[in-house]
């Protein structure tokens, strides 16, 4: 999958996980269902993870968490110029907060190819 179909073909499926994660997220805030919500967030992460462990090369890895964070992504920029009122700063920061976890998940990632690039190192030698 080294080819230029096969990075389409991973930034599409994070896409679907980024789709599949917000859903899921509304889904459960509107019937307070906390194992969803678990779900989605492990969901979330078992992408990152498998994403950055298929991923040939490094100069790729960061992009995966960001194509799947990217729907909270724009919401912060889209909240600033529209939210009004005291409700709002509970929502900056909890969007604030999907900024952090985007940053964490990016070096996750990038721990996760490191640590599949030392197995395949050592194997060979």
């Amino acid at each position: 999958m080294t080819n230029g179909r096969g990075i389409v073909f991973r930034i599409l499926a994070d896409a679907f996980v980024a789709c599949f994660v917000s859903l899921a997220f509304m889904a459960a805030s509107r019937s307070n269902n906390d194992p969803l919500r678990i779900g989605a967030l492990g969901a979330q992460l078992l992408a990152v993870g498998v994403m950055a462990y298929l991923e040939p090369s490094a100069k790729k890895v960061w992009i995966h968490p960001l194509v799947i964070m990217l729907p909270e992504l724009i919401v912060l920029p889209a909240v600033v110029l529209t939210c009004r009122g005291h409700g709002c700063a509970g929502m900056f920061v909890f969007l604030i907060l999907v900024y952090l976890c985007t940053l964490l998940l990016v070096g996750l990632s990038f721990g996760i190819f490191y640590v599949k690039r030392r197995i395949v190192r050592s194997g060979r030698e």
